[in-house]
């Protein structure tokens, strides 16, 4: 007969039955993983418990299936409840911590359950404002990686760079952290510091770096117009207040005065697809594709994302910058205009973030961020992993000139050359 406390837990639950499947393959991974190393487990298991008596244990080589009956998520969770030394755990803390388990499986850096104090976390930083270091933070081969330091943000100030290996988080090692569990420890309130231990490959130096935290406000867009007739702009951020931040560099390109533009994307870390698509297409002509989204299981799901809406710079020059900052909807505005011809990449290889996340809320506040296609630029190149290569490639490093107390940007000066170029070509014929 069940027990009360078995019918008070499943009632409780009830409400979250649509995570079953998740459930079923976390615990799947758990059997497989029992599998792949039963040789030895009664003896391991003998040991580890000084020789006690192992009650229950029966032939660890017999029973295994292919099939996992979800009873046994509620034998575990009852067992944890009735037995585990500190007692009767918080029943929204298991289940929450269930789900994250059965997302972890997959593996995917991208892929995360949000407890809903985190959900709360992650649509401040949409809507262009949060408390914390102002930057951009993913996951590549197990490691944490500083993706971009927003411009001005106490991060930059601090000395972060992208592609930084955080190696260490106020003194607790990063790697095992998942992506949303760093960014959770990463936070605090304005005033307070965290302590980073991190890698630079390039000058192969592990550095200790504080940066104190404050309210971020996400820039979006700025621009200038040199005195040589480029437009110079900074695009940092694809975010709901960037479309209308454009209007006036589109406004400003088409002045007689201005013979092009450099469009700097470098450590812009991405943001929202539909504003990417909206900025693109304004270098493209109607209907033309701009990214490609590859489902798992193809043909009919796919979906392909086309130029729409205004087309008001598709006789502006144009170059544009990247470095190993650029991610994700900056790799979709890069690709799209590389392959139809409407700029020339300056720079960097891309940071290669190119897969398309899910994001669903649920009733209690959690959400769920999948990752449910990968990008495809116009002429069908991956962006995921491999990034975009730069058309002229260039190092980013800065040199300083003593002479004149100043800081060069090669990139940027390499940009504003091949588009003095490209004008002249096309002024000559």
């Amino acid at each position: 007969m069940e027990s009360p406390a078995s019918r008070r837990t499943k009632s409780h639950l009830n409400m979250y039955l649509k995570f079953v499947v998740l459930i079923v393959v976390f615990a799947s991974g758990i059997y497989m993983g029992a599998v792949n190393n039963i040789g030895n487990v009664q003896e391991r298991l003998a040991q580890q418990l000084n020789n006690q008596t192992l009650i229950g244990l029966t032939d660890l080589t017999k029973g295994f299936s292919d099939t996992v009956e979800t009873e046994l998520f509620w034998d575990v969770w009852e067992i944890v409840q009735e037995k585990f030394v500190e007692g009767p755990q918080d029943e929204r803390s298991l289940f929450y911590g269930a789900i994250e388990g059965a997302v972890a499986s997959l593996e995917d850096p991208y892929s995360v359950f949000l407890r809903p104090e985190i959900t709360k976390e992650f649509v401040a930083d949409l809507s262009g404002s949060f408390e914390g270091i102002g930057a951009e933070i993913g996951k590549r081969q197990g490691r944490l990686i500083i993706v971009a330091p927003l411009p001005n943000s106490p991060a930059e100030k601090a000395g972060l760079e992208s592609g930084d290996i955080v190696a260490t988080i106020d003194g607790e090692d990063a790697g095992p952290l998942p992506l949303d569990e760093a960014v959770r420890r990463i936070r605090g309130p304005r005033g307070s510091a965290v302590q980073f231990t991190i890698f630079r490959e390039k000058t192969d130096e592990l550095l200790d770096i504080s940066v104190t935290r404050a309210p971020i406000d996400i820039p979006t867009v700025s621009h200038e117009v040199r005195e040589d007739g480029v437009l110079y702009v900074k695009l940092s951020h694809f975010n709901d207040v960037s479309l209308k931040k454009f209007d006036p560099v589109i406004k400003a390109a088409n002045k007689d005065s201005v013979k092009g533009m450099v469009l700097d994307l470098r450590n812009n870390p991405g943001g929202f697809l539909d504003v990417a698509v909206a900025m693109t297409s304004e270098w493209l002509a109607e209907g033309e594709l701009i990214v490609k989204e590859d489902f798992h299981n193809g043909g009919d799901h796919d979906i392909e994302y086309t130029s729409r809406g205004n087309h008001r710079l598709t006789d502006v020059p144009t170059v544009v910058l990247i470095n190993g900052g650029s991610a994700s909807a900056s790799e979709i505005l890069a690709g799209a205009l590389r392959d139809h011809d409407k700029a020339i990449l300056v720079g960097e290889t891309t940071f290669g973030k190119g897969s398309v996340q899910d994001f669903q809320t649920f009733p209690d506040g959690s959400a769920l961020k999948l990752t449910v296609a990968k990008w495809l630029t116009p002429k069908g190149g991956s962006i995921n992993d491999t990034g975009i290569e730069a058309d002229v490639t260039v190092t980013g490093e800065s040199e300083i000139d003593v002479e004149l107390d100043d800081i060069g940007d090669p990139i940027l000066d390499k940009g504003i050359e091949v588009l003095l170029e490209l004008v002249g070509e096309s002024l000559s014929e």
